[in-house]
């Protein structure tokens, strides 16, 4: 079976990550396109595993001419900002490099594949290829091959043939694939920043109150950040309910109603962050087998926390805007 070639646009982050598998899996990334010479260049070296021959490396404005030495690209994909796909895609169509392309993928979670209006006036089919994992900054390890670490999922969806030619490559590199439906794609999104995103603002918001409790704060978000990963590392192993650990998960009620009268005196939004969480830490608590009567009562200083959190804040009629006038 002829390769699959793939041309690559981007530089960030998504980028980076995502192209050492570029070349693996029966593909072969043929070109990388971004705006800095400097930048495609730089990725193009490091994207190059088991001794290939790096792909070949455009500005935007050297793209015609370049393309024009290369051999077609069976499928483009679009590693740019989700606010700059529909512009990147119109300025690659108007570029001509499209021609000879089988389909066009951009790697947003949250936006459908049609945002490839371009690429689909010119015949492409279109999907939209989302890897689910947080990677490091372009700039980490820069000048050396990359390691590549294969995301846990990759959630696809889009027009049957580049569908079916992502899923393929995919499964020659042992990944997993789910496809979803474009209308539900923010709720799965929404799930990947609740877990990743809102996962390092709940770290942020733990390293005050350990600064508070007299650790410095940059010790504190390490050492936080590290616990964090052990314990998303044990659920990763186990599951997310054989992996809790806690107050909560042994239903110590006087240990959760010490933490809620320490965080009393703050800033409510530390108490609110704990009672919220906390009543979500209970259901995983019961899914784990933790004494239904204890979990009751943790429960209980939990609701009462979170409805003296709504009072101190004027409850939900105002925060609605819908108070006295």
């Amino acid at each position: 079976m002829p390769r699959l070639r793939l041309a690559l646009v981007g530089t960030g982050r998504a980028a980076a990550g995502l192209a050492p598998f570029l070349s693996q899996g029966g593909a072969e990334l043929v070109a990388v396109v971004g705006r800095s010479q400097d930048a495609v260049d730089d990725l193009a070296r490091t994207a190059s595993t088991g001794g290939r021959r790096p792909p070949a490396a455009f500005t935007f404005e050297r793209l015609p001419a370049g393309l024009s030495a290369l051999p077609p690209a069976d499928g483009w994909i679009l590693a740019v900002r989700d606010d700059a796909i529909a512009e990147v895609d119109e300025r690659l169509a108007r570029l001509s490099a499209y021609a000879g392309a089988r389909w066009a993928a951009h790697l947003s979670g949250a936006l459908p594949a049609a945002q490839l209006a371009a690429a689909r006036s010119t015949g492409l089919a279109v999907a939209s290829l989302h890897p689910l994992a947080s990677f490091p900054p372009a700039h980490a390890g820069r000048g050396a091959p990359r390691a590549p670490v294969l995301p846990p999922l990759f959630v696809l969806e889009g027009d049957r043939a580049a569908v079916a030619d992502l899923a393929a490559w995919l499964g020659a590199l042992g990944a997993r694939a789910r496809e979803v439906d474009p209308d539900r794609k923010p709720l799965y999104h929404a799930a990947a920043s609740l877990s990743a995103n809102f996962g390092l603002a709940l770290i942020s918001l733990a390293a005050e109150l350990a600064a508070l409790a007299g650790i410095p704060p940059d010790e504190a978000e390490r050492a936080l950040a590290a616990l964090a990963a052990g314990a998303m590392e044990n659920a990763s192993q186990v599951g997310l309910a054989p992996a809790l650990t806690g107050p909560i998960r042994r239903g110590d009620v006087g240990t959760v109603r010490r933490h809620l009268e320490a965080l009393a005196g703050l800033p409510p939004r530390f108490r609110e962050a704990y009672a919220t969480l906390g009543r979500e830490a209970v259901r995983l608590a019961r899914r784990a087998g933790a004494p239904p009567e204890a979990l009751s009562a943790v429960e209980a200083e939990l609701e009462k926390a979170a409805s003296a959190g709504a009072s101190a804040t004027g409850g939900p009629e105002d925060a609605r805007g819908g108070g006295r006038a």
